[in-house]
């Protein structure tokens, strides 16, 4: 049914781009008799324009919830039906980037690679879990440090620049009770 049409995705400028980055060029997608996706040869306005304003709330959405986050930060230009055929068929699209990676690195170091990423999620829930058992254990027991060794590093150094001052007045005021006692002395 939308043979021979062009679907154009582009990023839109915004204040949230950085200046010194410029935009990647638009992505233009032609849907081929069969319905497949091919390239397209730019003779032909795109049908439908998508236009996703790039953010950190965007970047955000699209890791959490996949193609269906960036909805709120997309606008749509043109044939709306074959906007949302086209979205529909993205939200069920899945990147095999391991086969990608496979392409240059082999298909080994593609599979360890994907293997590690895929660990880093449980890897991290891990660390989290024996940090909590282990602050949690320490505290129980009045072991574990409130501070780093950095911070108690500073602060024991402030520490002993005031012990210094405490001394030295104490001594100044040693000498200067015992001249007084000693004027006393003389004048009594």
């Amino acid at each position: 049914m939308h043979a021979g049409r062009v679907v154009q995705m582009e990023l839109a400028a915004t204040g949230q781009w950085p200046e010194s980055l410029p935009l990647p060029p638009p992505i233009r997608i032609a849907i081929e008799r069969d319905g497949a996706f091919g390239p397209d040869d730019g003779s032909e306005a795109p049908a439908v324009r998508m236009i996703v304003r790039p953010s950190l709330d965007a970047a955000f959405a699209l890791w959490r919830e996949g193609m269906a986050g960036l909805q709120q930060h997309l606008r749509i230009e043109g044939d709306v039906m074959l906007a949302a055929t086209v979205a529909e068929l993205a939200q069920k699209l899945r990147w095999d980037w391991e086969d990608d990676l496979s392409r240059l690195l082999g298909d080994v170091a593609a599979h360890r690679v994907g293997l590690a990423v895929r660990a880093i999620p449980q890897g991290l829930g891990d660390l989290a879990a024996r940090l909590t058992r282990m602050l949690s254990a320490g505290l129980d027991q009045g072991e574990a440090p409130i501070i780093g060794r950095g911070e108690f590093e500073f602060h024991r150094q402030d520490l002993d620049a005031m012990v210094s001052r405490v001394d030295a007045l104490e001594a100044a005021l040693s000498r200067g009770s015992r001249s007084v006692s000693q004027r006393r002395v003389r004048t009594g």
